[in-house]
């Protein structure tokens, strides 16, 4: 089992150089503004803004549920989700699944970037920045050290393609 704590360092790390605040949406489309997707948009606020203090302790399960909202346009706004959805990779109870979830989930704000950048001519589409590459190899590689060493080794292919998935491929 993958215990959380054993890469508390490296999570702190992520913490520290991701951003400290979800970066507003670029866009509001016209269903962002109708009543019931407002009821919705200001729920997932409350739960980010409820864990605030505790980004590793967001529940994965409420930002799968709200996935666009998480990116919406914008790879520098899914940064400021980026530690808490690493973090609910590292439970062995998670059975493997989050990393590919989190592969594609990188997938996702590539491309809503480059997407938003192509719809409105804006400058290039945004990325990790190098501190943030730097600390997702850091962690990746004692995630992947910490998996081959548990009870089930195979899941470090899992954790290694994930890091491929966010061009942070442990050396």
């Amino acid at each position: 089992m993958v215990d959380v704590k054993r890469l508390l360092p490296e999570l702190e790390e992520l913490l520290r150089v991701f951003p400290a605040h979800a970066e507003r949406p670029r866009l509001l489309t016209m269903y962002d503004r109708d009543d019931e997707d407002r009821r919705d948009w200001d729920a997932f606020e409350a739960v980010v803004r409820a864990h605030k203090r505790k980004r590793l302790d967001m529940p994965i399960v409420l930002l799968e549920r709200w996935h666009e909202r998480t990116i919406h346009g914008s790879f520098r706004r899914f940064a400021y989700f980026v530690p808490s959805i690493l973090a609910a990779c590292l439970p062995e109870a998670a059975d493997g699944g989050p990393w590919t979830s989190a592969a594609s989930w990188v997938r996702d704000a590539r491309s809503a970037e480059a997407l938003y950048h192509a719809t409105y001519g804006s400058k290039t589409p945004r990325g990790f920045k190098d501190d943030e590459r730097q600390a997702l190899r850091a962690f990746f590689g004692a995630a992947v050290r910490e998996t081959e060493a548990g009870p089930r080794p195979n899941r470090a292919r899992d954790a290694l393609a994930c890091a491929r998935a966010f061009d942070a491929e442990p050396r």
